[in-house]
């Protein structure tokens, strides 16, 4: 697929857009409809642009801002596993190891940061 201006404002305007939203339940077909593309044509365009699939970002974005959470402030996990939108903290746990490789309430009580393992904000 070929990249353009247009894609790069669109996947832009997107990027802020999710940024705004990444608190809560956002799915992919929440940026789809903002879009106005269907999931497959704006997956399509968005990975193209970023490097990452919609899914990949959001879900990566939500785990990084809540390892950081983790070590700036005092929340329950529970309460930070909520915030950003996962149905419980065991989900949230599960996805959170598998991604950092470490619990959270591991990783809260660790003393380096795995910076690695994060993902910034997209700059388009």
């Amino acid at each position: 697929m070929t990249m353009t201006t247009h894609d790069q404002r669109l996947v832009s305007a997107l990027v802020d857009w999710i940024e705004k939203n990444i608190d809560g339940k956002l799915q992919i077909d929440d940026v789809s409809r903002k879009s106005g593309y269907s999931k497959w044509h704006i997956q399509r365009k968005f990975k193209s642009v970023v490097g990452v699939s919609v899914a990949s970002y959001i879900r990566n974005r939500k785990l990084t801002r809540a390892a950081i959470a983790l070590k700036v402030t005092e929340m329950k996990i529970i309460d930070i596993a909520m915030s950003y939108g996962f149905d419980n903290q065991q989900t949230f746990t599960r996805t959170f190891s598998r991604h950092f490789g470490v619990s959270p309430g591991g990783y809260r009580h660790d003393t380096g940061w795995t910076e690695g393992k994060m993902l910034p904000r997209a700059r388009v």
